[in-house]
């Protein structure tokens, strides 16, 4: 089942949003998809309107988006073989520059841990009639931010 509406323009690679003032890159990980299929599921079994959805990360930074370029672009080359994959697993931290190690993190760490996320929606003020939603660009756009900390037990 395909979402209403036109299909947004898919983004290139990476590009800087004026808006947030940082570079953007499409998130690596499978959550968009999964973001998809849930949506569509939930679409056939409980008539709930499906959407389209994308997944990016930011980068504060020029250099930031160049490391994070060169890092996956070795990841991803060592994942493809038996012994990259060896060579993974057994020094984590070296190709993540100290992000992930075997031990995991440390209670200290994990107390002082947080992240932002930014979640953009658009869409419509008012909902259009069907030959209107294809040719019809949205007029309404939604921006939320999600600090989340950990909260230790008292």
């Amino acid at each position: 089942m395909k979402p209403p509406g036109r299909k947004p323009k898919t983004r290139k690679r990476w590009w800087f949003d004026a808006d947030m003032k940082k570079y953007c890159a499409l998130f690596p990980g499978s959550d968009a998809s999964i973001v998809r299929r849930s949506t569509a599921l939930r679409s056939v079994r409980l008539g709930v309107p499906q959407f389209f959805v994308g997944c990016y990360m930011t980068l504060s930074s020029r250099v930031w988006l160049a490391t994070f370029a060169v890092m996956g672009s070795i990841f991803a080359f060592l994942a493809k073989y038996e012994f990259g994959r060896r060579i993974l697993k057994s020094a984590p931290g070296l190709f993540t520059l100290g992000l992930f190690r075997p031990g995991g993190p440390s209670e200290e760490e994990m107390r002082h841990n947080s992240f932002e996320m930014y979640y953009r929606g658009t869409g419509w003020s008012k909902a259009p009639s069907g030959d209107d939603r294809q040719s019809k660009s949205p007029d309404l756009i939604v921006d939320m931010k999600m600090y989340c900390t950990r909260q230790s037990p008292s």
